[in-house]
């Protein structure tokens, strides 16, 4: 009986052992893995189909500084990809009046407004694959023209090197100091009455209280709406 319960005990602990090691080997993988990818701080992850289900294909890893270097001895700027207008498409007839007037560069590529699925789609395989073949017929160095060479697998792509930003007291002064003031730049309300974002004093709250990750009914997401600010 002894014998049979000492076995159990050295059976138990060989398993815990075991499970630790693979646990060890498993992180040291990954930390290797993260070690050898390379990393850039000009990454922009173009996943914009996630808001229609599923990818059928990985992320994309958009190395911003190469493009704009590479319009750049072309002689041409950031209007080659982003559009603008004094009225956004993109906003929401409820909000137009509130941004009127506003002469903004739109974050999105080739587009003011969001579109169905296919659009989107087609907007960025046909102008990314003509402006690479474009260049490679003219005998320059480009970027890829396939499927598989965009839309690369885990292990195979450039990760970000960007640290999330946080926003504390020192930073709201600064931005308060650089608005002088105008604390409705950021802090409003949508009035239903008269269709206009206004400043309610001492009602201050997150922008993230209405703006969320996506378009959410008349309300445009944090990132569009940040830079609007």
């Amino acid at each position: 009986m002894e014998k049979g319960k000492s076995m159990r005990r050295w059976a138990g602990f060989l398993i815990t052992v075991a499970i630790i090691s693979m646990c060890s080997i498993g992180v040291q993988g990954i930390a290797e893995l993260s070690e050898n990818v390379e990393k850039r701080a000009d990454v922009v992850t173009i996943d914009t189909m996630k808001i229609f289900g599923d990818l059928e294909r990985p992320e994309v890893a958009f190395l911003h500084d190469l493009h704009t270097d590479a319009l750049e001895k072309m002689k041409k700027d950031c209007s080659t990809c982003h559009l603008s207008g004094k009225n956004f498409e993109i906003i929401p007839d409820t909000l137009r009046a509130a941004v009127k007037g506003i002469d903004r560069m739109s974050p999105k590529f080739k587009r003011l407004r969001d579109m169905g699925r296919q659009e989107v789609m087609d907007i960025y395989h046909t102008n990314c694959i003509e402006c690479h073949t474009n260049m490679l017929a003219d005998s320059e160095k480009s970027g890829p023209v396939t499927c598989g060479e965009c839309h690369k697998e885990d292990e195979d792509k450039v990760m970000s090197s960007r640290q999330p930003a946080g926003f504390d007291k020192s930073l709201h002064f600064r931005h308060s100091k650089a608005q002088e003031n105008k604390c409705e730049r950021c802090h409003h309300e949508f009035d239903e009455k008269t269709k206009k974002l206004v400043y309610v004093k001492e009602k201050e709250g997150s922008c993230r209280y209405c703006h969320k990750k996506e378009t959410e009914e008349n309300r445009i997401p944090m990132q569009l709406a940040s830079h609007l600010s």
